[in-house]
């Protein structure tokens, strides 16, 4: 076997030529574990977006016969020099492609060439593609070139599509079938297969809102917002790959769960779920991967690829798992001995008794805490915030009654209506977006708001939000403890979170009668408005509210 390393303008040239292509994909066919991130659709979508950022290179491997027996595709990093796999996390495998009889002496040549460009140091390759042998990390051939791997290996959730007894079975949980049952009775639900062009551009924004509000509030990173070309990505690989997949589950016209995902001729990959943080209570994400698992079913598909992952979901909805493993190189005999020192010492202290799971792992108190600093941090940033507010003479809250059983119509109010906006949870990204810490807190905070069932209230000026605050529902009691002259069974309590300075009266005035009509549309019976003391201009407009009353 004869292998060549082409690069930079090289590489593109290979990329572009139609017979090169051709051979490419003959070998993915022909290759007996999962390629479908590693073909042609998948790696030029990518390369077309990332060319400007990333530079190509391509190990080539050709036999006797000059027939393609290997590829390994590696990008470098433009200003860093840093090398990466190609589709670096949006692909959910990386690897490389090659027959059986010259996969092993094509990965140990590629690596010996690898680490030319790399030199010293380490390399995470991520997940390789489930299916692909990995005997070739023990060759004497690697070691003399002081070249060492180490193998992560996990049991991985997967689904078989063929179980019909096991989907009949959760359709049936108690659970699964009334969450879904309320799904099916509320108006315009619909789920389905998105095909065109125009509604992919709509959907990949909505997709990425809801996976970067999550992201963003539990683990305060922003993967959309830090990588824009990812959106770009998306949209070129639905246009030119056969292997890309969108669907959409909608309730009155929006989208309440949306999935991008790849596939190849039986199996389908779980690559990016997202659901509506607003529609949270309502469990979206589960509806919506049992009606993709009857849509894969009447597809003809055999497996749902639920990726690895430790999220409860998949365990729960998987019949069975496949061994993958995460790859990691390290060209330099001095940092792999650290790194087998290391996992020594891990072994040590499991001999010891002292991994138990309070003390390591994600869960432990030692990382809960270091958690926990890191939302008092959070916290902290969103006190200085308000501080000024509070030395004011803010510090605490008058709160007003007012009932809806007779919302008047107000004509000069209507025209305010259509800019006061219920539930549109993405009107909250980056309010704060220059603290990622204190965006985090903000949008965990409405995360918990969500879970509870609460109704955000919001409106904008252009990308600024200049108000918000949360409909929360109530008891009796509440109304006692207010001391409330009223047997109202039904009503909310409205929490103000901002309200812009700039904003004018008559803007107040109709965000008021806003919340009244959505609380009376609702059967709700009365509204207690919890306005800060620093908030003259709300609490003016609410005096003049006709049937308000001081608690």
């Amino acid at each position: 076997m004869e292998l060549t390393v082409f690069q930079n303008s090289e590489a593109l040239r290979l990329l572009l030529d139609k017979r090169f292509v051709e051979e490419w994909q003959s070998l993915a066919d022909q290759c007996g574990y999962v390629t479908v991130f590693l073909e042609p659709d998948f790696v030029i979508s990518w390369f077309k977006v990332y060319l400007r950022h990333f530079d190509p290179i391509l190990f080539v491997g050709r036999g006797d016969n000059d027939e393609l027996v290997g590829l390994l595709f590696v990008c470098r990093q433009g200003g860093t020099g840093k090398l990466y796999h190609v589709g670096l996390n949006l692909a959910e495998y990386h690897g490389f492609l090659a027959l059986d009889n010259f996969l092993e002496e094509f990965i140990i040549n590629s690596l010996t060439e690898l680490k030319r460009l790399i030199g010293t140091g380490c390399w995470d390759w991520g997940w390789l593609p489930p299916g692909l042998g990995t005997g070739w990390r023990h060759s004497d051939v690697l070691k003399a070139h002081d070249i060492f791997v180490s193998l992560e290996s996990e049991e991985s959730p997967i689904y078989s599509l063929l179980d019909d007894a096991r989907y009949r079975k959760l359709r049936k949980n108690k659970s699964n079938k009334n969450q879904l049952n309320r799904f099916l009775k509320r108006a315009g639900f619909s789920f389905y297969r998105v095909t065109s062009p125009d509604e992919v551009n709509e959907l990949v924004g909505a997709l990425a809102n809801q996976y970067e509000f999550r992201k963003i509030a539990l683990y305060r990173k922003a993967p959309f917002r830090q990588d824009p070309l990812r959106s770009v990505f998306l949209k070129e690989a639905f246009k030119n790959s056969e292997l890309s997949h969108l669907s959409v589950m909608k309730v009155e016209g929006r989208p309440v769960a949306i999935h991008y995902g790849f596939h190849d001729d039986s199996t389908f990959y779980l690559t990016l779920p997202t659901f509506d943080p607003a529609e949270s209570r309502n469990s979206p994400g589960k509806i919506y991967l049992l009606k993709l698992m009857e849509h894969l079913i009447e597809s003809g598909y055999e497996k749902l690829d639920l990726t690895p992952g430790k999220d409860a979901y998949k365990s729960k909805f998987s019949n069975g798992v496949q061994s993958v493993s995460q790859a990691k190189l390290y060209f330099s005999r001095r940092v792999y001995l650290a790194f087998i020192a290391k996992e020594r010492l891990k072994a040590m202290i499991k001999r010891a008794g002292l991994d138990q799971p309070w003390l390591v792992g994600k869960d432990s108190i030692p990382r809960k805490l270091a958690g926990k600093m890191a939302a008092i941090v959070g916290v902290g940033l969103v006190l200085q915030k308000a501080l000024p507010r509070w030395k004011s003479g803010a510090a605490s809250a008058r709160s007003y009654f007012v009932a809806t059983q007779k919302v008047a119509m107000e004509s000069a109010l209507e025209a305010c209506v259509h800019m006061v906006t219920f539930n549109r949870y993405d009107d909250l990204l980056g309010d704060d977006c220059r603290n990622i810490e204190r965006e985090s807190v903000h949008l965990k905070m409405a995360l918990d708001h969500f879970d509870a069932g609460d109704t955000l209230v919001t409106v904008t000026s252009g990308e600024s939000l200049i108000h918000s605050g949360w409909l929360i529902e109530d008891g009796v009691s509440r109304l006692s403890a207010c001391k409330v002259g009223s047997e109202c069974e039904k009503y909310f309590v409205y929490d103000l979170v901002s309200c812009a300075e700039s904003i004018s009266r008559i803007l107040l005035e109709g965000v008021i009668y806003s919340i009244r009509k959505h609380v009376a549309s609702g059967g709700g019976e009365g509204v207690i408005f919890s306005i800060p003391e620093s908030e003259i201009e709300f609490k003016s407009a609410l005096s003049g509210t006709h049937g308000v009353a001081p608690l």
